[in-house]
């Protein structure tokens, strides 16, 4: 739904700034003509830049989550890996801890703090741990 926004609201701006290119020529009084032949290239430029947006966009989006989750993923990771050498502590208790510490990186770093995210990204991390360290 959002990328159908998006490519309204791009296609929008493009005939908006056609648009207004005219009405400008029109304010200083330069006469255009338009043929057939215009009218067609102005169309297919559009829908070829409609086209790689509708490609593009995603693409980028994708990417910018993917390093964004990966980034969030280290931090968690390392965290993780450190609370779980700590002796003394409850599951629960580590788990709490590693949460705050967390939520303090990622307010350090910028990175975006979801609760329910992290927990599973926790929960894997320490399937991880204890089938490769637990298990030796």
């Amino acid at each position: 739904m959002k990328i159908k926004n998006m490519i309204q609201r791009i296609t929008a701006i493009l005939v908006f700034l056609v648009g207004l290119i005219f009405g400008i020529l029109g304010l200083f009084g330069v006469n255009i003509t338009v043929n057939q032949s215009d009218v067609n290239s102005i169309i297919f430029g559009l829908g070829a830049v409609i086209a790689g947006l509708i490609e593009l966009v995603p693409i980028l989006i994708g990417l910018v989550k993917d390093k964004k989750f990966r980034e969030l993923m280290a931090v968690v990771n390392d965290v993780v890996w450190s609370v779980e050498e700590l002796k003394g502590l409850t599951g629960p208790e580590k788990k709490q801890k590693a949460i705050i510490a967390i939520n303090k990186i990622c307010e350090d770093r910028g990175i975006d703090f979801n609760e329910v995210q992290v927990d599973n990204m926790i929960e894997s991390v320490v399937a991880i741990y204890n089938t490769v360290v637990k298990n030796k």
